[in-house]
């Protein structure tokens, strides 16, 4: 139960990293076939894949739940819908009951507004409302957002975090320099975030700053520099370990 309940809290800080905006139609039925669909987040992953014969595939896996579907997929009215008639534990493991997977789906395309990452998603929602994240079936979310690799926010745009107004920087690899402290928000006054490597295990313990050589996803920066000490830099918003995004000073953070 206690497993459920994080993967659950787990799911939904993913899920709201997409601002999900208006449905728009999708074009035609074979816009996604060439598309690369993907979703993850700290213990978990999905991905979807259309064919040219009106195939489809889409597997799903986390601490300890996973399934697998494949089948026929119809378009009608904008959207696409999926017809499984195959429902596995995973690509080639024994049968399962499709109502314990994704089973009967609509998909639907949409803009995300406000994204870091990407501009549009498709969400693949089950007809049957079950949870598709955990056995439990009211476990977790009933949809997927899967992200279009395709449609990734050019570098150099501006979004919002909150308030703060930054730089998209094209989730470029990033190392640090030294121990650094992660913070709230793009500032030394700001509350500090404790580091976690993972979610499980050692890699579980907290540590005050992110240390030296670890590596990092950076996501944006501040549009102005400040100054902190004898130092003048930006402030990035990362991904380090195993949290949500947060904000690290530049002076401490080589850029690849």
């Amino acid at each position: 139960m206690k497993r459920s309940i994080f993967v659950f809290s787990m799911i939904v800080m993913f899920l709201a990293m997409n601002v999900t905006g208006k449905e728009i139609p999708v074009p035609d039925s074979k816009y996604l076939v060439s598309r690369t669909l993907s979703f993850s987040y700290a213990i978990g992953e999905a991905k979807l894949k259309f064919f040219d014969d009106n195939s489809y595939r889409i597997e799903y896996g986390s601490e300890g739940w996973y399934w697998y579907n494949e089948g026929e997929y119809k378009y009608k009215d904008g959207k696409i819908y999926l017809h499984p008639q195959k429902c596995l534990h995973h690509e080639k493991g024994p049968a399962m009951p499709c109502g314990d997977t994704m089973g009967e789906a609509v998909c639907s395309l949409h803009e995300s507004i406000g994204s870091l990452y990407f501009t549009h998603c498709l969400k693949v929602s089950s007809v049957s409302k079950r949870s598709v994240f955990t056995q439990d079936p009211k476990g977790g979310g009933s949809y997927i957002e899967f992200e279009i690799q395709e449609s990734k926010v050019r570098e150099g745009s501006k979004r919002f975090i909150g308030n703060v107004q930054v730089i998209v920087m094209g989730m470029k690899n990033g190392t640090t320099t030294d121990n650094v402290k992660i913070r709230k928000r793009p500032s030394v006054d700001s509350e500090s975030v404790k580091y976690r490597a993972g979610l499980f295990g050692d890699d579980a313990r907290e540590y005050d700053s992110v240390p030296k050589n670890t590596d990092v996803t950076v996501i944006a920066r501040t549009l102005e520099k400040t100054k902190v000490g004898n130092w003048n830099n930006f402030w990035y918003y990362v991904r380090a370990g195993a949290g949500d995004g947060v904000w690290m000073y530049g002076e401490f953070l080589k850029i690849k």
